[in-house]
């Protein structure tokens, strides 16, 4: 008897989150990828860095991709459902997406000088 008030008070069966974690791990395997592109994408433009490997924030940017992807698939893997998980990852995407398109049309058009 406990129990089941346990669950109730808890929000959702923790049954039910076990069964959802397949779904949350396969958005945030492939949704975290292009978020982790794009994060690195808009420090890249943020930052200046060239494409050679001659300045260390080239190389420190190396790193960002992977470890943003952890990230994504910890984040989603905290939602509560699947569903959750890909609104979630969806709208990160469009935001870091967003901002990339942003900055690099004003670096382009000479608004901003980066």
């Amino acid at each position: 008897m406990r129990d089941s008030r346990r669950h109730k008070r808890g929000g959702q069966d923790p049954d039910a989150l076990l069964k959802q974690w397949l779904s949350k791990v396969v958005t945030g395997l492939l949704l975290g990828a292009p978020l982790s592109f794009g994060v690195l994408g808009d420090l890249g433009l943020l930052l200046q860095v060239s494409a050679q490997l001659d300045q260390a924030e080239a190389l420190l940017l190396r790193w960002v991709p992977g470890v943003v992807w952890v990230a994504a698939v910890c984040v989603s893997l905290t939602c509560r459902s699947g569903l959750r998980a890909l609104g979630v990852m969806v709208m990160g995407n469009i935001l870091v997406w967003g901002g990339y398109g942003l900055l690099y049309v004003l670096c382009v058009a000479g608004w901003v000088a980066l």
